[in-house]
């Protein structure tokens, strides 16, 4: 197993840890379950988003309870943390019940539309968000990426986020699009004086975007852009044009 801890991982633990075994009722299960782990999912939301989201605070809680309802509705069995195969079994129970890690990942990606600017927040990108942030969950799961046990920073943990978006810019390259392609309604692409049409501009984008993603040009946990990061993009930019151009893809 891949020792890459996330955002949510020990928050991911403390559900399976919480929400099992028999006597409370299911409401006195959500309620342990989202107190035993609320106040470390809004640390490390103002840690690792800053003011990229609303309230930490408010936030971590509403994760957590659709996370300890889902854990709960699931079933779960009770896992022993002192067991040697605990880690190995909390992954098969991710891998049988994603629907857990789907609700942490989908409150997130619905929070982090709130800072988008107003042309952005539609039905549209909501839907791309969400499909985004269980296809996210899915590659933390299957491919191994959880780990319950490895204590690391918030700035290496910020950099394993942003390694698995460069490895798959499928993650972030609809929403990437979408934006784009918002903008050129207002400002359409005019290349070599001629109005790109539509078909063609979001060709160049799905492209544009695809490439700014391997190179990790953009930022997937805030909006902000370094100086650094606008210099690749202006580069990434000019060069699929000039392809894209050369190729009679453009204008």
């Amino acid at each position: 197993m891949k020792r890459v801890p996330l955002l949510l991982a020990a928050c991911a633990a403390a559900v399976f840890l919480t929400a099992c075994g028999g006597g409370p009722s299911d409401a006195e299960l959500v309620a342990e379950c989202r107190e035993g782990g609320t106040d470390e999912l809004a640390s490390r939301y103002r840690e690792l988003l800053g003011s990229a989201v609303r309230s930490p605070e408010e936030l971590a809680e509403e994760t957590m309870q659709r996370m300890c309802e889902q854990a709960v509705e699931a079933d779960v069995h009770e896992l022993d943390p002192s067991s040697e195969d605990f880690e190995e079994k909390l992954q098969a129970a991710f891998e049988d019940n994603p629907e857990v890690f789907y609700a942490a990942c989908e409150s997130s990606a619905a929070a982090s539309l709130e800072t988008l600017p107003p042309e952005l927040q539609t039905q549209e990108v909501a839907a791309a968000a969400e499909k985004s942030a269980r296809a996210y969950c899915d590659i933390v799961i299957e491919e191994g990426y959880l780990d319950f046990s490895a204590e690391k920073s918030v700035e290496q943990i910020r950099q394993d986020i942003e390694r698995i978006y460069r490895e798959h810019p499928e993650l972030s390259t609809p929403l990437c699009v979408l934006g784009a392609m918002a903008g050129y309604e207002s400002q359409p692409l005019v290349l070599q004086g001629v109005e790109v049409r539509p078909e063609s501009a979001e060709a160049y984008f799905e492209r544009f975007c695809t490439e700014a993603a391997r190179a990790g040009a953009v930022a997937p946990l805030t909006l902000e852009v370094t100086p650094a990061q606008e210099r690749q993009l202006d580069e990434i930019s000019g060069r699929v044009l000039e392809e894209m151009i050369a190729a009679g893809e453009l204008p």
